[in-house]
């Protein structure tokens, strides 16, 4: 019986805080429809160490036997348990297998304090508490700096409180790895790759996480750090391959709920909601708490975004960040900078002080700026905010590059953003400056198919073909290395050079082709945005280069409308109404085009008005 259903039976029960002593042990039996229980206690007398077992049928209360050890002290606590568990399985007619006895042996820890830290981590992982369970495992490591094992599972437990590798992670692995001959023999082997996985990049950790579970198909941590990898690389992410990792990790444990949100994550942009669905029945009994903002989470990707406000509050609504995102999908912008320090904001951009941004982040429980203001503040203060630590692609010296090139950081999110900045100098008419930022994420990022794609396409409209060839050709070298979304990407590129040269026709049945091969969304988690709106975008100019404005408007609309698509991409959603809008208004359908232009100007007819684009749609308004 697992200690969640217990747990969850205790609770049922009205028993405090869900622990099971000898006052509830009988009842937490009888509700859990157990036949024998054990109970005991554990008691000293002056050094000595005396524990008493008793084994008990659970109907009629009748002893079926006792067992008793005794050890010298807190160093004789692995011995005392193995003795009790011998006598026991004697009781039981279940006599201790060698692997067992094995497992036993093992001194994990020589601290009694820091076992039982640990047990309280383990239990609180199994609750989705992610950061109770950080904070045990921490305490266990701080009673036995030893205690490998704890060391290891504080890794992986940082990587749900910080969403990223990072150091903190590598540090957790390396101090497992100091005490490697304290790790189970399957722990040390998982324990290598976690290590390649902070220090080389999710990619580079999979060929070893692939033999791992090809040897012990029933290594649990193993399934979930492949499955991570899968998820958040954004050179070899794979949806379908991540819901299935994560769903060998539930066959496994089906109480691991630490990977609830991120199996239905995957099952999200694998398109296959129904899969995710399909678990929430078996879940909901032990963790309602956690089913009902998954199943908010999954409607919102089907355009019903209520539940994102109602379930805001909830550990899975803070970590996938539902406050931000209801009011993006809502459209509900009422108060949405009061707690944001304008002035100190432009002090600092002017500054170009990125350690005091920090401070202000940090300051702020609830700093809207780094996701909202793409849709509502001046440009110049989005770029000299956003700016601050990014290092142009000269920065970077050939050793790095190199690295670069070697590793898979997954921290995609930095790319992202910069894709934003280089969107917004596009709109400006500074191309110059969009395609160097662009070509600055690739440096990062030189194995990634969305940030070979994003180059490519500005290098194309700038007319530079021969370096979007260059990319085009580059991608298709490295196409069997990479995430499956790179044939759609590479036929993506392809079609912008078809328009670069002039072949509106090629370039339209390019993009139609990437549409209607789906996976829109198969990346998003990878990268932090959609793919779906920026090829809806090529597959709009294409159409207009065809000069056919039905299809035209079909494509942009397609965008507008393209659900929690657009949440991500706020420049090129907000730039698209007004595409649309003026599109509407060539083909005579002036309420709909004025209604879009309209809906244009709320977002940056203020904060943008000598925005090229903003002062056209009040143009076309007769503004």
């Amino acid at each position: 019986m697992s200690q969640q259903r217990l747990y969850d039976v205790a609770m049922d029960n009205g028993v405090e805080d869900g622990r099971v002593d000898r006052t509830s042990a009988s009842q937490v039996a009888r509700g859990a429809g157990v036949g024998t229980m054990i109970i005991g206690e554990i008691g000293s007398l002056g050094s000595r160490i005396i524990a008493t077992t008793e084994l008990v049928d659970v109907a009629s209360g009748r002893s079926l036997g006792q067992a008793q050890a005794q050890g010298e002290g807190p160093e004789d606590v692995f011995a005392l348990a193995e003795n009790l568990s011998s006598q026991l399985r004697d009781l039981l007619g279940a006599p201790l297998d060698q692997a067992e006895a094995q497992a036993l042996e093992q001194q994990l820890t020589s601290s009694v304090d820091a076992y039982r830290a640990y047990v309280r981590a383990e239990e609180l992982m199994e609750r989705n508490v992610f950061l109770g369970a950080q904070a045990a495992f921490k305490e266990a490591t701080e009673l036995d700096p030893a205690f490998a094992l704890a060391w290891f599972w504080q890794g992986i437990v940082l990587g749900w409180s910080t969403g990223n590798l990072n150091e903190d992670q590598a540090d957790c692995f390396r101090r497992a790895e100091a005490f490697r001959e304290r790790l189970p023999e399957e722990i040390a082997r998982v324990m290598d790759a976690a290590l390649v996985q902070v220090e080389e990049g999710w990619a580079n950790s999979v060929p070893l996480l692939e033999e791992i579970v090809k040897d012990d198909p029933d290594q649990l941590p193993a399934h979930y750090l492949i499955g991570e990898a899968f998820l958040h690389s954004s050179v070899v992410n794979d949806a379908d391959r991540a819901v299935y990792h994560f769903g060998r990790v539930l066959e496994l444990d089906p109480g691991f709920s630490l990977i609830y949100e991120h199996y239905t994550s995957a099952c999200i942009v694998a398109g296959d909601f129904e899969r995710a669905r399909a678990r929430f029945a078996e879940w909901e009994e032990s963790q309602p708490q956690i089913v009902a903002p998954l199943k908010a989470w999954v409607d919102s990707w089907e355009g019903r975004f209520e539940g994102l406000k109602e379930h805001q509050g909830s550990s899975v609504g803070q970590q996938l960040s539902f406050s931000t995102l209801s009011r993006i999908m809502t459209e509900d912008w009422e108060g949405w900078d009061e707690k944001i320090d304008w002035d100190r904001l432009y002090e600092i951009a002017e500054a170009k002080d990125y350690e005091a941004l920090m401070e202000e982040v940090r300051a702020s429980e609830d700093w809207q700026f780094n996701t909202l203001a793409y849709w509502r503040a001046p440009f110049e203060l989005v770029i000299g905010i956003g700016m601050l630590n990014w290092s142009p692609d000269e920065a970077f010296s050939e050793s790095e590059r190199a690295e670069f090139d070697e590793t898979d950081s997954g921290a995609f999110i930095l790319g992202t953003s910069r894709h934003r900045f280089a969107r917004i100098h596009s709109l400006l008419g500074e191309t110059e400056s969009a395609r160097k930022i662009t070509e600055g994420v690739l440096v990062r990022f030189p194995r990634a198919p969305r940030a070979l794609y994003i180059a490519a396409k500005f290098a194309a409209r700038d007319g530079d073909v021969t370096r979007a060839r260059a990319l085009h050709e580059r991608l298709e070298a490295i196409l069997p290395e990479v995430s499956p979304t790179a044939q759609q990407y590479l036929s993506a590129i392809a079609a912008e050079l078809a328009l670069a040269e002039g072949d509106a026709t090629e370039a339209r049945r390019l993009y139609e082709e990437v549409l209607r091969a789906g996976g829109l969304i198969a990346d998003a988690y990878a990268v932090n945005s959609t793919a779906g709106p920026a090829w809806r975008e090529g597959l709009a100019r294409a159409c207009a280069a065809q000069g056919d404005l039905e299809a035209t408007a079909g494509a942009w609309r397609g965008l507008v409308y393209s659900g929690q698509e657009r949440g991500t991409i706020p420049i090129l959603w907000i730039s698209s109404l007004y595409e649309l809008g003026a599109v509407e208004l060539e083909l005579g359908r002036l309420e709909e085009g004025r209604g879009h232009l309209e809906h244009f100007l709320s977002y940056w007819g203020e904060v943008n008005p000598d925005l090229p684009m903003v002062q056209s749609a009040m143009s076309l308004l007769g503004q």
